[in-house]
């Protein structure tokens, strides 16, 4: 057996919550495809969502550089080397993200339904 195929397997932890906020999103996200009075108020105000994704990019980058934003170094343990990283404010980045994703989800207003005329 060859060296490469004695090391042992890493076990990769996903971040919590990451499968559960995408989700939220889309269920907060609905009513504005679905109902007919949230997509019309959303076509008559669709430029509003360029202006929302604008600030949410702002605020993205601007939490790399306020508040407790910086670089990080993580130890070595078990099996992983040591890593060396930037990490950006997360009371600025957080929300940001998550404004990020409403907003780009709906840079494109719903089309028009028309109805069939027979």
């Amino acid at each position: 057996m060859a060296d490469w195929q004695q090391v042992p397997p890493i076990a990769l932890r996903r971040p919590p919550g990451g499968a559960t906020s995408g989700l939220a999103l889309v269920w907060l996200a609905l009513p504005l495809r679905i109902v007919p009075r949230a997509r019309a108020w959303w076509i008559r105000r669709a430029g509003w969502t360029f202006v929302v994704f604008g600030v949410a990019v702002a605020v993205l980058c601007l939490s790399s550089v306020v508040g407790t934003a910086g670089p990080v170094h993580n130890e070595a343990y078990a099996d992983q080397p040591a890593t060396d990283g930037y990490e950006p404010d997360p009371r600025f980045f957080l929300p940001a993200l998550g404004v990020f994703a409403f907003a780009s989800m709906h840079l494109l207003p719903p089309l028009r339904r028309t109805r069939d005329v027979r």
